[in-house]
């Protein structure tokens, strides 16, 4: 059975496309909207279904000692999760987009065959192996907890280090449909996943306490990948062969995995500083950051998802002026969706955070400490999303050097600071420190990647800002209005509503993307 498109996807590059397009070819984005607009609703689904079951934590756990050992547990397993398979994809999408363009479906699907032989049994040893050495494991990156927190520890990663074997091939899959145009199971398949994950989490908690939650996300996470593995397994040709391609992806991962093993241990650094503060500091910046981390995927994976494949097929035909307009159609639709939220935390964090988590064991001296912290990543989110587009850039174009070296650098330079910073200021400045390196590599990306593309037309991506920021204020003026009673428990309503205001003051200045999502809305409304 060979792969099929997603029914709202375009084909990116047909196999006759000329190398040089025409100007009204370079001007018209290949990015389906239709598709980003899929994955990104489904991630906003998700994002709400996630912070349901972080206001749940919050009120059962707050910020003690049973939500730091959680926090430090699960960190692990998605730092090397994100180091194996969020790797994979930068060298598996080029080269699948290359085979499938050059040799067509099935060459391109015994790719994937290929590489899910030797990964999925392999990280599945790599979690037992870290199963059996748990206690080491937690007594080293974890010194500075007590004993009572230590064996606590122990026990979540003990069941959460199986995260590591879900999580990875979850993402692989991902990937895989992901590189073949097909989202809808890679979009469906993590609300299923959540939606198990609150719902055991509700039945255990009572029972088993924190480690109720452990053994839920393990189940939620099961559930998703299961989800996705059908259309994986119907596609994908299981035969053992390194050809050419296959080894140029191996090889092509290599470096790719070396700098990840370095800067994508960032979380970690800062648990480790964190455990050597005040009781709850773990806790207290897991909540913020698991906020960011979600926000940053609502902004940026459904787009890079999609944008990714389209980069790559210009590429490997040679279309570098379709390559340009692709990237600057992408950052425009990243411009749209991050100047609203970006000011709308700025100005509402307090609101945010204490109608998200105050309540039961969540005590608003939680409240100002995260929603100071959430001010603080705010340069994380801006540099984490800008530079995931930047990077995959590079990749599509077969550079992954730069961009690795890229991310070392940085990551040397944020760990110096988070040390020093650390040390004087707690988390204020292990976050700041974290903001100021994501912003430093996203700088460094798109200044060398101007350097290799030459002339950019960016005249578009400056209109968005402005016309964006003056949508941004129409959005804050209508937000503040429904919260000026300070009223708990109204800062989703008036997301909605300032969004709903958004949409319509950026629709009246004519923002492209604005145009696009109105005609989109009324296309599925009103069908001709």
């Amino acid at each position: 059975m060979t792969a099929t498109t997603d029914r709202n996807v375009r084909p990116t590059l047909p196999m006759n496309s000329p190398a040089v397009p025409t100007s009204a070819d370079t001007n018209r984005p290949r990015s389906s909207l239709g598709a980003v607009s899929l994955l990104s609703g489904c991630l906003l689904t998700q994002f709400v279904m996630q912070f349901a079951y972080q206001l749940l934590l919050a009120k059962w756990y707050g910020a003690g000692i049973e939500m730091d050992a959680f926090s430090a547990a699960q960190a692990i397993p998605m730092v090397v999760a994100t180091i194996l398979v969020g790797s994979l994809q930068y060298a598996f999408v080029p080269v699948f987009i290359q085979r499938k363009e050059q040799l067509g479906s099935d060459a391109a699907w015994e790719l994937a065959g290929t590489t899910g032989w030797i990964l999925i049994p392999g990280i599945a040893l790599l979690s037992l192996a870290g199963c059996l050495a748990a206690e080491p494991i937690i007594q080293a990156l974890f010194p500075r907890f007590s004993e009572a927190q230590q064996a606590l520890t122990i026990r979540q990663f003990q069941v959460l280090v199986w995260l590591t074997w879900t999580i990875s091939v979850t993402a692989f899959f991902q990937t895989v449909l992901q590189a073949a145009q097909i989202y809808r199971p890679a979009a469906i398949g993590p609300l299923v996943g959540t939606a198990v994950t609150i719902t055991a989490s509700w039945c255990l908690s009572e029972t088993w306490g924190i480690q109720g939650i452990a053994w839920a996300t393990l189940g939620g996470a099961l559930v998703g990948l299961a989800w996705q593995a059908p259309v994986f397994c119907l596609n994908a040709r299981f035969r053992w062969r390194l050809d050419a391609g296959t080894r140029q992806m191996w090889l092509m991962l290599v470096p790719i995995l070396l700098g990840a093993g370095i800067y994508k241990l960032d979380p970690l650094l800062d648990r480790y500083l964190a455990s050597g503060l005040p009781e709850g500091s773990v806790s207290q910046l897991g909540y913020a950051s698991r906020l960011i981390t979600a926000l940053l995927t609502l902004t940026s994976n459904g787009l890079a998802m999609v944008i990714f494949p389209v980069l790559s097929a210009c590429a490997a035909s040679g279309n570098r002026a379709g390559l340009k307009s692709e990237l600057v159609h992408a950052l425009q639709f990243l411009v749209f969706l991050l100047v609203p939220i970006c000011l709308g935390l700025g100005w509402f964090a307090g609101p945010v955070v204490r109608d998200l988590f105050e309540r039961g064991r969540f005590t608003s001296a939680d409240t100002a400490v995260v929603s100071h912290l959430l001010l603080l990543y705010l340069g994380v989110l801006l540099g984490g999303s800008a530079g995931e587009i930047l990077s995959k850039t590079f990749f599509a174009l077969g550079d992954s050097r730069t961009p690795t070296v890229v991310r070392i650098v940085g990551f040397g330079v944020g760990a110096g600071l988070k040390l020093w910073w650390g040390l004087q200021f707690g988390l204020t400045g292990i976050v700041w420190a974290t903001s100021c390196y994501y912003v430093l590599i996203s700088g460094l990306d798109a200044l060398l990647l101007y350097q290799r593309l030459g002339t950019v037309s960016f005249a578009g991506l400056a209109e968005s800002f402005w016309k964006c920021g003056c949508g941004s204020v129409v959005a804050l003026l209508v937000a503040s209005l429904i919260l000026s009673g300070n009223v708990p428990g109204l800062i989703v309503p008036a997301a909605i509503v300032a969004g709903l205001g958004y949409l319509v003051a950026t629709h009246w200045l004519h923002d492209p993307i604005a145009l696009r999502l109105s005609a989109g809305i009324r296309q599925r409304l009103w069908p001709k």
